[in-house]
This record gives C-alpha cells, sequence and structure tokens, in this order.
C-alpha cells in the first residue's frame, strides 16, 4: 500500500505545483497586460505632446522666415537710405528718378495714342 501513497502524494504535490505555476502565470499575464495598457496610455500622451511640440516648432520657424524678411527688407532701405545720406549721391537718384518718370510718362502717351 505504501507505493500507492507514494504514487499519490506524488500526484497531489504535482497538482499543486501546477495549480502554483497556472495562478502565478494568471496574475503575471495579468500584471503584464495592464503594464502594457499604461504604456500604450502613455506612449499615446507623449506622442500628443510631440506632435504639440512640432506644430510649434513650425509656426516659430514659420515666424522666423518672416522675421528674417522683414529683417532683410529694413536693412535694404536702410542701406538705401545711408547711400543717399550724400547729397550728391540724393541729387544723382533724383535725377535718375525723374528719368524713369519721364520715360514712363512718354510710354504712356504713346500707348494712349494706339
Amino acid at each position: 500500500m505504501r507505493p500507492f501513497l507514494y504514487i499519490l502524494l506524488l500526484f497531489f504535490t504535482h497538482l499543486i505545483r501546477a495549480s502554483l505555476v497556472f495562478v502565478f502565470s494568471f496574475f503575471f499575464f495579468t500584471r503584464l497586460k495592464e503594464m502594457e495598457e499604461e504604456a500604450h496610455k502613455e506612449a499615446a500622451k507623449y506622442e500628443t505632446e510631440l506632435r504639440q511640440v512640432q506644430e510649434q516648432m513650425i509656426r516659430i520657424q514659420e515666424d522666423k522666415a518672416k522675421l528674417r524678411a522683414d529683417a532683410q527688407k529694413l536693412a535694404e532701405e536702410n542701406e538705401k537710405m545711408i547711400q543717399h545720406a550724400n547729397t550728391k549721391q540724393k541729387l544723382q537718384y533724383h535725377v535718375k528718378i525723374k528719368q524713369e518718370n519721364n520715360s514712363l510718362r512718354e510710354e504712356i502717351m504713346a500707348l494712349k495714342r494706339v
């Protein structure tokens, strides 16, 4: 009868081990699934923040380009003003503009005649 009890004891020992493994696996996989869901939520949050930062970066780059264009325009205007600080240069500039105006008037008159 002893071998029967020994076999029965082995059977229950294996059954208990298998039950413990099952319970451990169940809790382990449940916790693993919870952690995975938390990671997905956190990743979604960071993706949203990333999109917001990227949009802000695009707006900043657009503003930067506009400011550079404005700075370039102001620099050109400033350069024109500095160039014409000399009275001789101012006169030459005005003479040039008057010549252009006169030639444009002549063109307009010619076109009106046609």
